[in-house]
């Protein structure tokens, strides 16, 4: 699951009302170069995208980048719903939810937005500015 991009102050508490959401490009056709250029002539300020991945299976960051088309299709192919045959296997001890964040920042008018590698605010931070951390930590999420 991956979050809209979201307008959030240094300290990683989100921007208020409509300034929060707004660099996505509401109301357009979904496309990762409107997506890209929305936070290029975005205004100057620091963005984060969260993703969560739900697995079993150990992962590690490869380092590898991908196409801009497969980022798209990554992106645009997402379905609005779990699908069931997914939705109904157990979540076992083996599994382990991941929160990865991506931190950007746009320094001023007409500089490009960078990565911020690696970030500046602690992951469960994030989450918890974000006002998403207590529904994780009812869930009994732990944070390493």
């Amino acid at each position: 699951m991956v979050t809209r991009l979201e307008r959030m102050r240094e300290d990683g508490t989100p921007e208020e009302g409509a300034r929060r959401w707004s660099v996505a490009g509401d109301g357009e056709e979904f496309s990762l170069a409107r997506y890209l250029r929305n936070l290029l002539v975005a205004e100057p300020g620091h963005y984060r995208l969260i993703s969560f991945v739900v697995s079993a299976l150990p992962f590690s960051a490869s380092g590898a980048a991908i196409t801009a088309g497969e980022g798209e299709s990554l992106l645009s192919g997402g379905l609005n719903v779990m699908p069931r045959p997914l939705a109904e296997q157990p979540f076992t001890r083996d599994h382990n939810a991941t929160a990865l964040v991506y931190e950007f920042v746009k320094p001023g008018p007409g500089a490009e937005a960078s990565l911020v590698m690696p970030g500046t605010l602690p992951g469960r931070r994030h989450l918890e500015r974000a006002r998403l951390w207590s529904a994780f930590a009812g869930a009994g999420a732990t944070a390493e």
